[in-house]
């Protein structure tokens, strides 16, 4: 979805591409195919899911800072360090919580999708370091 608008091969499949329980919003398979067309560059791969996942956001009334999990899939584990780039211009700290997982796609010149879990409230943050009861320091 880009400015509201759902491409025709996401219409015929039988999915969300998002959908809204109270605060809460599940965001999945955000994919960079326009028209049935993948751009061969992953910055630009990666613009346009970020770009989807803002307005999909936006048509609920949410921001990205109301984001608190992703999950990215890349083909290349190599485009790792790209994606850390152009993600860091994506959000902001206090980051969402976050996993990257590499895999194949449906489509084989997909590099790299998203999956949001989105919560409007108060939230709190934590790093690796934690400590526990004891206070023994944990880091992972």
């Amino acid at each position: 979805m880009i400015g509201g608008e759902t491409e025709e091969h996401v219409k015929e499949l039988p999915i969300s591409q998002a959908v809204k329980v109270g605060n809460r919003i599940y965001v999945g398979g955000i994919h960079p195919i326009i028209d049935g067309e993948v751009d061969e560059a992953f910055p630009e791969q990666a613009r346009i899911i970020f770009a989807r996942a803002v307005a999909t956001l936006d048509h609920f009334g949410f921001t990205v800072a109301d984001i608190v999990f992703v999950t990215a899939y890349l083909r290349r584990m190599s485009d790792y360090e790209a994606f850390n780039e152009l993600y860091s211009r994506f959000v902001s700290p206090p980051y969402p919580a976050r996993k990257v997982i590499t895999t194949d796609f449906a489509h084989e010149s997909v590099l790299v999708e998203l999956e949001l879990f989105v919560e409007r409230g108060e939230k709190q943050y934590c790093s690796y370091a934690v400590s526990n009861s004891a206070g023994k320091t944990f880091a992972g």
